[in-house]
């Protein structure tokens, strides 16, 4: 790879992709942390935060 020259319709396919996969990463977090701190207080939450 080191020295080759990429055409930027790939480079951009291939950031589109990773960006779209970390967004629906990002967007999965609250459904996942909530079942974790569901019953807990404010301040364990706080605490965990």
């Amino acid at each position: 790879m080191r020295g080759e020259l990429y055409e930027a319709a790939d480079v951009e396919k291939v950031w589109s992709k990773l960006i779209e996969i970390f967004k629906a990463k990002l967007l999965g977090m609250p459904s996942k942390v909530a079942v974790k701190l569901e019953g807990e207080t404010s301040n364990v939450i706080e605490e965990e935060l």
